[in-house]
């Protein structure tokens, strides 16, 4: 698996053009996107395969966090195709997929300020995974919400 860093707009619509490839749905139009701008991306490749990527950005509460994102490309493309999330587990692969790029990008987190990394459940096994992987902390929010904080 090789690691990219995707340093500018262009790159990243890259990112996504190969995401909707051959799908039956037209890819957004990028400039009306609402997250927040990106302080960093990293995609992974196998033999020019885009396999998935990780994003993070700051946090809007909490100046010394950063908000983690990840795609991976083969779920992803099933959820776009069918308009809604797997019901599949998280595999062992897709795990093993996101931990170098989750680890790379608390790396570079850590060189931009930030002293924790955060990510929120979206499908299960994903976010619950890595933290085990990475030993991260779960935490539960006043309303019961959980998310989980990687120290950097």
């Amino acid at each position: 698996m090789q690691l990219e860093q995707v340093d500018d707009a262009a790159k990243e619509e890259r990112l996504y053009r190969q995401l909707y490839a051959g799908l039956p749905v037209a890819m957004p139009d990028p400039s009306r996107v609402t997250w927040p701008a990106p302080s960093a991306t990293v995609a992974a490749r196998e033999d020019d395969a885009l396999l998935g990527w990780v994003v993070f950005f700051a946090h809007p509460n909490e100046r010394s966090a950063a908000i983690l994102q990840w795609i991976v490309v083969e779920r992803e493309r099933e959820r776009i195709a069918q308009g809604h999330n797997t019901e599949q587990p998280v595999t062992e692969a897709e795990l093993r997929t996101l931990e170098p790029l989750v680890r790379e990008a608390a790396e570079q987190a850590r060189a931009a300020g930030y002293s924790q990394l955060e990510w929120f459940p979206a499908e299960p096994g994903f976010a619950e995974g890595l933290a085990d992987l990475l030993e991260a902390q779960a935490l539960d929010d006043d309303e019961g919400w959980r998310h989980y904080r990687l120290g950097l």
